[in-house]
């Protein structure tokens, strides 16, 4: 495996101070904490059960979400060409049977309370997004937000 940024070390090391096993599928979404709701909805709706948010995810999910900002086009991977969710979940040594990224940008407009939703939405009108929001193998989720200065 290659070697973290030191932002990751960090946050690595902040992810086995506070760690529990996984032992089930999740997965890392992208988003503010307002589309796990959103999420469970749509899954709730078609007759999946609802996502558990993990909170020993959410650090890797925010590491994602901070990766991204400065990037002009989303991607599932890092500067060495893996992908990004899977590597961190391996250093952080935390077991799964089945992972998935789903990454969203939006241009803030007010309420901030409607991100999450407005956000969902997009995603669920993406094939590929909707089926693995859809997916019954997900069973956890993590929620990480970044944002930049403009």
């Amino acid at each position: 495996m290659e070697e973290l940024s030191p932002k990751q070390k960090v946050l690595h090391a902040e992810i086995l101070q506070s760690r529990k096993r996984v032992s089930g599928p999740f997965a890392i979404w992208l988003r503010n904490p307002a589309m796990a709701e959103a999420a469970n909805r749509d899954r709730i709706s078609t007759g999946l059960p609802a996502l558990i948010v993990d909170p020993t995810l959410i650090p890797l999910a925010r590491l994602r979400a901070g990766d991204q900002v400065s990037r002009t086009v989303l991607s599932h991977l890092d500067d060495s060409g893996a992908l990004g969710f899977l590597r961190l979940i391996q250093h952080a040594r935390i077991p799964y049977a089945y992972a998935g990224e789903n990454l969203v940008r939006l241009t803030v407009t007010l309420p901030l309370e409607t991100a999450g939703t407005r956000a969902e939405r997009a995603l669920m009108q993406s094939a590929t997004h909707r089926a693995n929001i859809l997916d019954p193998r997900y069973g956890r989720l993590a929620v990480g937000l970044a944002t930049d200065a403009n």
